[in-house]
């Protein structure tokens, strides 16, 4: 997974519950890969604008935060 470094306000991670410091290990079922590159190919092939869940270890607990929304990626 990836550590969360910021999240901006009023984007739609911070709307879904994403914080600074989560380590994010799954979007949409599958396991969030430790490299960028890696992440922005997954980020790819989910359909995100639809919202998909995201499992992340906040505080040494696991939490899935349901329908998280991104826009498509350029």
């Amino acid at each position: 997974g990836l550590v969360v470094e910021q999240v901006r306000p009023k984007t739609p991670a911070e709307k879904a519950g994403l914080k600074a410091h989560d380590v994010l290990v799954q979007l949409g079922g599958k396991a969030v890969p430790t490299s960028t590159t890696e992440l922005r190919k997954l980020l790819g092939e989910l359909s995100l604008a639809k919202g998909v869940d995201a499992v992340v270890i906040r505080a040494g607990k696991q939490e899935t935060l349901k329908g998280l929304t991104l826009p498509a990626l350029k």
